[in-house]
């Protein structure tokens, strides 16, 4: 039987077919062995992690919008004002100097009184109503005026009213009975003025 040869030309068996003039063959993708950036979801702990740095930041600035809200602010200027109006018993002339001074803050250019005294009732000027509370931290023995129940923020524009029952306290001798001891339904009008809330008018009357 004759043996068969192949045509002149044929490459031997198991030699690979030539590439073709001008092209190569294309490299296979690169396949990652850990997820690869960009791709695949992110690592429990990392999006823990975010939440709560974007739930700080909105508490942060909710808490900003609370505390610097038109509200807080009354509130807190009227707890000063009390505060310096407050004298403690056995307190130094110069810290009672100090507590006199910073009243002219609080105040509007005139302030009304309506008070169970008909002598303090009345409307007062900035100086007039400093002087005499200079006058009180020179002279008494302690005075105390504390919120012990808040019952309304009223707003309405650059006015502001605050109604609370007000314990009260003024002792001149600590031996003689108090000039003032007692609870007052109290209303405290505020005015925005310059920027800064100012009292216009405080209004007391006992309280049952």
């Amino acid at each position: 039987m004759a043996s068969w040869t192949p045509p002149l030309g044929t490459p031997p068996l198991g030699t690979p077919p030539p590439e073709t003039a001008g092209h190569h063959a294309a490299p296979l993708p690169h396949r990652c062995e850990r997820p690869c950036h960009g791709g695949g979801p992110r690592h429990p702990a990392a999006v823990k992690r975010a939440l709560a740095g974007a739930a700080a930041v909105v508490a942060a600035a909710a808490f900003t919008l609370w505390w610097f809200s038109d509200r807080q602010v009354v509130k807190r200027r009227t707890a000063s004002l009390l505060d310096t109006v407050t004298i403690e018993a056995g307190s130094s002339p110069i810290g009672r100097g100090l507590q006199a001074a910073g009243i002219d803050g609080f105040l509007a250019p005139h302030v009304t009184l309506e008070v169970p005294s008909e002598e303090a009732s009345g409307t007062h000027s900035r100086d007039d109503i400093a002087a005499g509370f200079r006058y009180v931290a020179e002279h008494a023995h302690s005075t105390r005026f504390g919120i012990e129940r808040l019952a309304s923020i009223t707003l309405a524009g650059d006015h502001a009213l605050v109604v609370a029952t007000l314990d009260a306290e003024v002792r001149f001798n600590q031996r003689q009975h108090p000039l003032i001891a007692a609870r007052y339904r109290t209303e405290f009008e505020w005015h925005q003025l310059d920027g800064r809330w100012r009292i216009a008018r405080v209004t007391m009357t006992p309280a049952p």
